[in-house]
């Protein structure tokens, strides 16, 4: 198999109801080779977030479902993990995820120099995002927005 938009599509799709039985999304999914095999890795979040356990407990069903399926003729080998503690937040879905949390933004002001924010996200919206800071309530146009994470506590 190589490594096209619909071959990995018609991964996406065997994995996604699996993920989905777990509580969890497909945030992303790659094809590398190593060697002769093929590596399927995916990066999995949830609500409550990831265990090993459930990444373990997840590879082994994607695992199986791919073998039974045949949906690669490569040997391959399937990695799921999660995106850590600073995976960027980029959908509109990442934000509500983190509704009520401190936030970090890295935007361009109204004169087109970068700036940073930090504040607890109020809502989040496919166009804009609303923030309570140390200046007040924010609003900020999600167009703005170059880089945005949850704020490490340290």
């Amino acid at each position: 198999m190589g490594t096209n938009m619909e071959h990995q599509e018609a991964v996406r799709a065997l994995i996604e109801p699996i993920l989905a039985e777990q509580d969890l999304e497909l945030v992303d999914l790659t094809f590398n080779r190593q060697g002769r095999s093929l590596v399927v890795r995916c990066l999995v979040d949830g609500v409550r977030g990831v265990s090993l356990q459930r990444c373990a407990s997840v590879n082994r069903r994607i695992n199986a479902a791919l073998e039974e399926a045949e949906s690669i003729e490569d040997d391959f080998s399937v990695e799921v993990s999660s995106p850590g503690i600073d995976r960027p937040l980029v959908s509109t879905r990442d934000f509500e995820r983190v509704v009520g949390q401190d936030i970090q933004l890295e935007v361009e002001d109204e004169n087109g120099k970068a700036a940073s924010i930090k504040g607890m996200l109020i809502s989040a919206f496919e166009d804009n995002l609303i923030l309570k800071t140390d200046a007040g309530k924010l609003t900020i146009s999600r167009e703005t927005v170059h880089k945005a994470t949850k704020a490490l506590p340290w």
